[in-house]
């Protein structure tokens, strides 16, 4: 049976800062330079570096507008589309022995749909890896003199940035006429009941403290495995291969390409995939397209 494991990259914005300009040969051979002896490991090498570099400031623009090429080239990702196209490029850059799909997907029942990229794992067994956190794995964060400088948007008489860790604290840090504070809140109360506050001489210093406190893999690599435990790994929910489970909804196949297209015509072809698969339920199965 041929397995394979689907990467989605949900309707989601990227976060703020860290942002790097690449061209997609640079980025692979950013990506060569990291090994990866299994599909599961690639895509784990994937993940890693489109957290790193996808961290600007998206822009405006339709789903289905960009290229993987020019969302690298602003460091940013404006949705799941452009995500999906973003690691489907990459992975086939860096490792072409490996197998992998640019997927399209509608929510069966409403409106939106999921973009994914499948790849063939080593294990024999259907993985889906639902990639739209990509933004949300561990990293080192630090923060900027210039987001520092910036009204607070729940308390625009304050300047300073806010940091929430799910599950942990929520920061707030402020510079000070003698150097900078981080105040110690408990999650979802910033602002309220402050825990603890920290004080640095430098901008320096409180980088070197945040980034120790919200790196949890304490140094380590990302592993698959890390993945899995957040959540992100899905699965298919028929033998066909032509749906899968997406936040509780039925999502399912209706493009699926392991070349993408010069022209990205999912906006036309949904609305006709729709209504066959409403009037018959016939839909696509990845694992026969562009065999």
């Amino acid at each position: 049976m041929r397995a394979s494991i689907l990467l989605g990259l949900g309707l989601c914005l990227a976060a703020g800062g860290g942002a790097q300009a690449l061209s997609l040969s640079e980025a692979g051979a950013r990506l060569r330079q990291m090994p990866a002896g299994s599909p599961e490991q690639a895509a784990v090498n994937v993940f890693s570096l489109m957290n790193r570099i996808l961290r600007g400031p998206p822009t405006s623009r339709r789903p289905h507008e960009w290229t993987a090429s020019q969302a690298l080239q602003a460091g940013s990702s404006n949705g799941c589309v452009e995500s999906a196209k973003v690691f489907f490029s990459l992975f086939k850059e860096a490792y072409p022995s490996f197998d992998a799909a640019y997927v399209d997907s509608f929510n069966s029942s409403g409106n939106g749909g999921h973009a994914v990229v499948e790849v063939t794992s080593l294990d024999g067994l259907p993985l889906l890896v639902d990639s739209e956190g990509f933004k949300d794995l561990p990293h080192r964060q630090t923060v900027t003199e210039e987001e520092l400088s910036r009204p607070v948007d729940i308390r625009p008489e304050l300047r300073g940035k806010i940091l929430q860790f799910i599950g942990r604290a929520d920061l707030f840090f402020e510079k000070t006429g003698t150097g900078y504070r981080a105040g110690v809140y408990p999650y979802g109360h910033v602002f309220e009941q402050k825990q603890s506050e920290k004080t640095f001489g430098s901008l320096e210093a409180l980088n070197l403290w945040l980034g120790e406190f919200s790196d949890v893999l304490g140094g380590r690599p990302l592993t698959f495995s890390d993945i899995k435990g957040m959540g992100l790994i899905l699965a298919y929910d028929d033998p066909g291969l032509s749906s899968f489970q997406y936040r509780k909804a039925k999502h399912v196949i209706y493009g699926c390409y392991r070349r993408l297209p010069a022209k990205d015509e999912a906006e036309s072809i949904e609305p006709g995939a729709r209504d066959v698969y409403e009037s018959s339920r016939r839909a696509l199965s990845c694992g026969a397209a562009g065999r």
